[in-house]
């Protein structure tokens, strides 16, 4: 779910955010801007992920493991023989076999 992002920063600001992500997360320059991004938008991210968590559709069967193999609709990865799916039930009213983890109980 990563994306690799290219941004651009003042050489000051740059300096002082690489001494502060040095302090506060081993140099991890990405981890302290996700930091500074969610403290500042706290109420907007749980938003998000609660939105996209009504989203998933609902687990109606027991997860059991996939006996072929076959592209799950919500992540759009391949369900591999043996990996745990159930029967969901979608918004729209169809049900379709998917990842266990990708649906909500």
């Amino acid at each position: 779910m990563s994306k690799k992002k290219t941004i651009s920063l003042p050489d000051y600001v740059a300096r002082i955010a690489e001494i502060k992500a040095k302090l506060k997360f081993g140099g991890n320059f990405s981890n302290y801007l996700q930091y500074l991004i969610c403290s500042d938008n706290a109420d907007d991210i749980k938003k998000l992920l609660e939105d996209e968590e009504n989203q998933k559709p609902k687990q109606i069967s027991e997860a059991r493991p996939a006996e072929f193999s076959n592209r799950c609709p919500c992540c759009n990865k391949k369900i591999k023989i043996g990996e745990k799916i159930c029967n969901a039930l979608f918004n729209d009213g169809h049900e379709q076999f998917v990842h266990k983890k990708c649906c909500k109980v």
